[in-house]
């Protein structure tokens, strides 16, 4: 058993604060091989790094997992890169400790080289970390001979191998008060081919679906355990060819939970029996991955839908009094 710190790096607030549900998912696989692990979030401890080092100088750990979020701030106006921000966070944590750095999240997946050559960790992870971050440190420990600082995860993780993570009860309570919503994850990949986008990277082009039930459960305790009154759906798109989708909207009303939720959908000829079922299962408003306002632009974007789909899908929402944003 290793004594292992996770730090959430992420110090922006912008669009709105989000619960690091990566790390704490990360501390979800490693307890339940048997570590000791502790979750530290730099927003909600006001970003201090002497406070950070009081902290690793407390706990010793063996091993510290920094989980990087974001590369900049993705503002055209006002770009700010956050690389030398997660070095402090490094270099402070060195000042503090002999334990090993490991990097890790969409961040370092994105860049891993010159993420890591630029911190100075000792290993990074490039992909999904639950199992990977796990055999890595089981084998640092049993002896073996790691021969490259970068590890890519090799062995994609089943939708039922998606564990239903414990919150920490004080950074739930602090991002429900501070972004209004607690955050959740029914599948991973996506297999569309949007010419911008890195979440076919991040997470492959499969869907790797969470069963249904496990996805209602996670809600349900979100609320009852954690009072939650609004909830957003993570997936970087909601809505699939299979209607994996609609079967969440229904588990949601049989278990006549109508707690309001958020989701990202892909414009489609949607139906309207298909979207009352989503008004009734809670859902209050939609962000659509538009982009583009003519087919011409859609098409450039490599997007797999039409401008008459976005017209479609906007006002069969809008007459359900479900609101809609689109990104432009």
């Amino acid at each position: 058993m290793s004594k292992i710190v996770l730090i959430s790096c992420n110090n922006t607030q912008e669009p709105y604060p989000v619960y690091p549900l990566g790390m704490t998912m990360i501390a979800e696989a490693a307890r339940s091989r048997g570590h000791q692990v502790f979750e530290w979030d730099m927003l909600f401890n006001n970003n201090s790094l002497a406070d950070l080092g009081l902290y690793i100088e407390k706990q010793q750990p063996d091993f510290v997992g920094m989980s990087l979020r974001n590369i900049d701030s993705v503002n055209f106006n006002q770009q700010e890169s956050y690389i030398a921000d997660y070095k402090s966070i490094a270099d402070q944590v060195r000042k503090s400790s002999d334990a090993k750095i490991i990097l890790g999240g969409s961040a370092f997946t994105i860049l891993p080289e010159e993420i890591l050559s630029t911190i100075g960790a000792d290993f990074g992870i490039v992909g999904e970390g639950e199992f990977t971050f796990c055999n890595l440190i089981e084998n640092i420990n049993s002896g073996k001979t790691i021969d490259t600082k970068i590890i890519h995860s090799t062995q994609p993780i089943d939708g039922d191998q998606i564990l239903i993570v414990r919150r920490n009860k004080e950074l739930t309570e602090f991002y429900l008060k501070k972004g209004g919503m607690l955050n959740v994850q029914t599948k991973r990949g996506c297999p569309h081919r949007c010419a911008y986008c890195s979440y076919p990277v991040l997470e492959g082009r499969v869907y790797r679906q969470r069963p249904v039930a496990d996805v209602v459960d996670e809600i349900e305790m979100l609320i009852n355990q954690y009072n939650a009154d609004y909830y957003s759906i993570t997936d970087s798109v909601f809505n699939d060819s299979t209607d994996e989708y609609l079967k969440i909207a229904e588990e949601l009303v049989r278990r006549e939970i109508t707690v309001p939720w958020m989701c990202f959908l892909r414009p489609d000829y949607f139906k309207t029996d298909e979207v009352k079922l989503l008004k009734r299962s809670g859902l209050s408003s939609v962000e659509w991955g538009t982009d583009c306002a003519s087919d011409t632009t859609l098409a450039a974007m490599q997007k797999d839908f039409n401008w008459e789909q976005v017209v479609h899908s906007n006002k069969l929402f809008a007459d359900q009094q479900i609101a809609n944003g689109h990104f432009i």
